[in-house]
C-alpha cells in the first residue's frame, strides 16, 4: 500500500504515523520530546528515527508538523527558511529547516502544527463541509489555524493565526513562553494548568472524571479564558465554527460550558447567534492527518 510518513512534533511528545492516501492511520508510535536539548541533538534524534523507518518502508513522502513560525517549506528552498519563533521549542529559533531536512531523498514538507491540524479537520474532520472556520490545538501551548473561503490563511509572511498569543489580560503579571504577558496560552494550555494547580493536564482530566472540585474549577476557568479569546475572534472575522483539537481537547466536557457561555458574552449579537464550538473527532491525530494531506496535495500523490 502507498503511504506517507507523518510526524507531529509537540512540546512534550513526537508522534510518527504511517498514513494511507485515503487518510487511514495504519501504524502510530509516540516518543517523548526533549525540550532542553540543542537543535543539533534534536535533529540528530529526528533524523535517526526517520531514516530507520525509511529503511523499512518505501514511503511516498515525509510530512512534518512543527510548533514553529515559518513559511511553508518543501524540497526546494523558498525564501527565508529559518524558524522565526518557537515558544515551546526555543532551541529551534534561527534553524534553517531546508538544510536540516535536506538528508531526505523522498518528497518532504514542513508546516506549522496548528495549520496541519486545521487541514486535517478540513479533510476528514468537523470542517469538511465548511468554507471558513478556526481550529485551535490545545496542548503544551495553544496553536490555531484559519480556513478562510476554502483556503488555509497564512498571512503576509506565513505567520498568521497565532490565537494562543491573543492578549486576554492586561494586568501584566501572567508571563507567556513567547516573552509577552497575558496571552491566552498563559491561561488555557496544559502548561498553564500545571503552573496553576501543580498537576499535569492528564492528571487533572482524571481528577475531573472523578468529579474532584480542584480539577473541575481549573477547567471551568480554562474555559472562560478560551471563551474570551474565541468571542474576540468571532467578532473580528465573523467565523461561526471553532474546532478544538489536540490532547487537551479530551477534557472538552469539563471546559465547554464556561467556554461557550463566555464566548457568547464576548461576541456581538450577530456572531453570537451562529457561534459553534465543537470538539474535534480527530483529536490528537488532526495534525498528523493534515500534514499527510498537505504533502499529498503539494506533490500530487
Amino acid at each position: 500500500m502507498e503511504t506517507i510518513l507523518a510526524i507531529d512534533i509537540g512540546g512534550t511528545h513526537q508522534r510518527f504515523a504511517e498514513i494511507s492516501l485515503t487518510g487511514d492511520i495504519l501504524e502510530k508510535n509516540t516518543y517523548q520530546s526533549h525540550p532542553h536539548i540543542s537543535s543539533e541533538e534534536f535533529f540528530e534524534i529526528l533524523r535517526k528515527r526517520i531514516s530507520d523507518r525509511l529503511k523499512k518502508t518505501s514511503f511516498l513522502g515525509v510530512a512534518v508538523a512543527l510548533p514553529v513560525l515559518m513559511p511553508v517549506l518543501m524540497n526546494e528552498k523558498v525564501g527565508n527558511n529559518s524558524v522565526q519563533d518557537a515558544p515551546n521549542l526555543p532551541f529551534l529559533v534561527g534553524v534553517d529547516l531546508a538544510q536540516s531536512f535536506s538528508f531526505l531523498s523522498v518528497p518532504w514538507i514542513v508546516e506549522n502544527d496548528a495549520n496541519c491540524a486545521l487541514l486535517g479537520e478540513a479533510w476528514l474532520g468537523e470542517g469538511q463541509k465548511e468554507s471558513s472556520f478556526c481550529c485551535l490545538t490545545l496542548g503544551t501551548g495553544i496553536g490555531s489555524g484559519l480556513f478562510l473561503n476554502g483556503k488555509l490563511w497564512k498571512g503576509v509572511r506565513g505567520m498568521a493565526s497565532e490565537m494562543g498569543h491573543l492578549k486576554i489580560d492586561f494586568l501584566g503579571n501572567t508571563p507567556c513562553t513567547c516573552g509577552g504577558q497575558g496571552c491566552l496560552e498563559a491561561f488555557a494550555s496544559a502548561t498553564a494548568l500545571q503552573k496553576k494547580t501543580g498537576y499535569t493536564a492528564q492528571e487533572l482530566y482524571g481528577m475531573a472524571c472523578r468529579r474532584e472540585s480542584l480539577a473541575l474549577h481549573a477547567f471551568e476557568q480554562m474555559g472562560e479564558s478560551l471563551g474570551r479569546g474565541i468571542g474576540s475572534v468571532a467578532n473580528l472575522l465573523n467565523i461561526d465554527l471553532f474546532i478544538l483539537a489536540g490532547r487537551l481537547s479530551q477534557a472538552f466536557e469539563f471546559f465547554y460550558p464556561s467556554c461557550i457561555r463566555v464566548a457568547k458574552e464576548s461576541a456581538m449579537k450577530g456572531p453570537r447567534q451562529h457561534l459553534k464550538i465543537v470538539q474535534s473527532k480527530l483529536g490528537d491525530d488532526a495534525g498528523l492527518l493534515g500534514a499527510a494531506w498537505l504533502i499529498k496535495k503539494k506533490f500530487q500523490l
